[in-house]
C-alpha cells in the first residue's frame, strides 16, 4: 500500500521595512504543524523515522507529527550601509562605501522515532519499523539534551514477543538549530566605469555546533538496552568559514 493521509497548519508572519538609502531588514517567522501518517516510500528521503509504517491494516497507528515538521522557524536578514560616504581624501579609501548584511536562521528540532531495531513483532517486516512500549509514568520524549545520550532510553520498554509496541511515531523532539552568516562588502571606484569589490563572507559566524539526529535504536536484539542509543554523531551545519574575494569590474 502506498496511501496515507497528511495535513500542514501554520501561522506565517513576515515584517520587512525598506530605506534605500541606508538599510533594509526582513523578520519572518513560522508557527506550524505538521502531520501524517506515512511520508516516503525509502530511507533516502527521511533518516528520523522508519520508511515502511507499522501496521499497513492501521493507518492510525502511524498518525503523528510528520518527519518535516518544524513548529517554529525564524528568519532575520538585514543590510546596512555604514556610514562614512561624505569622507575625503585617504580616510575615504578605507571607511567609504562599506555594506555589512546578516542573515540569521533559528529553528526547532525535527521529530524522530525511537526504534527497536527488530522484528519483536514476529509479522515478517524486514524493514524492522517496530517501536517499544513506553514505561508507566515516562514521557514519550524523555529528553536529557546530551550529545552523548539525547533521550533516555529506559523510560522505553522491550515489548513482549508477538506483539506491537504502544510508543507513537515522531514522539522525541531532536536538537534545533541557530546559525548566522554575515558579510562585509567595500566597493571601491578607481576611475570611471570601473570598480573593485572586496568581499570579506563568514559562514556560521558563531561557531556553533548544531547537531544531527541521534540514534534512535533503543535496544538491542535480546532486549537490553543499546549503548549507543541517542548518541548523536553528525553536524548539520559545518563549523565557522570565512572567506575572502575580490571582483574588478569594468
Amino acid at each position: 500500500m502506498t496511501d496515507a493521509t497528511a495535513q500542514y497548519n501554520g501561522l506565517q508572519v513576515q515584517v520587512t521595512r525598506r530605506d534605500a538609502q541606508r538599510y533594509a531588514w526582513q523578520v519572518s517567522y513560522t508557527f506550524s504543524k505538521a502531520m501524517s501518517s506515512a511520508t516516503a516510500w525509502g530511507n533516502a528521503l527521511t533518516q528520523n523515522t522508519p520508511a515502511i509504517s507499522l501496521d499497513p491494516n492501521d493507518a492510525h497507528a502511524d498518525w503523528s507529527l510528520s518527519p518535516f515538521d518544524i513548529r517554529h522557524k525564524l528568519a532575520v536578514n538585514a543590510t546596512v550601509h555604514i556610514p562614512g560616504d561624505s569622507l575625503t581624501g585617504p580616510a575615504a579609501w578605507f571607511a567609504r562605501g562599506w555594506e555589512a548584511s546578516g542573515i540569521l536562521t533559528a529553528y526547532s528540532g525535527l521529530p524522530l522515532t525511537v526504534q527497536l531495531g527488530t522484528n519483536r513483532s514476529n509479522d515478517g517486516n524486514s524493514d524492522a519499523p517496530d517501536r517499544p512500549d513506553l514505561k508507566p509514568g515516562a514521557s514519550a520524549n524523555p529528553v536529557i539534551g546530551s550529545v552523548d545520550q539525547w533521550y533516555d532510553p529506559t523510560a522505553f520498554v522491550f515489548p513482549a514477543a508477538g506483539r506491537y509496541g504502544n510508543v507513537g511515531r515522531n514522539t522525541i523532539i531532536g536538537p534545533g538549530l541557530f546559525t548566522l552568516d554575515a558579510s562585509f562588502v567595500k566597493s571601491f571606484n578607481p576611475r570611471q566605469a570601473h570598480a573593485l569589490t572586496l568581499r570579506i563572507e563568514c559562514f556560521n559566524l558563531t561557531n556553533r555546533a548544531n547537531f544531527g539526529l541521534p540514534n534512535p535504536i533503543a535496544f538491542q536484539a535480546d532486549g537490553t538496552y543499546s549503548a549507543s542509543a541517542g548518541v548523536i554523531q553528525t553536524l548539520t551545519t559545518p563549523a565557522r568559514q570565512i572567506q575572502l574575494g575580490l571582483r574588478y569590474s569594468f
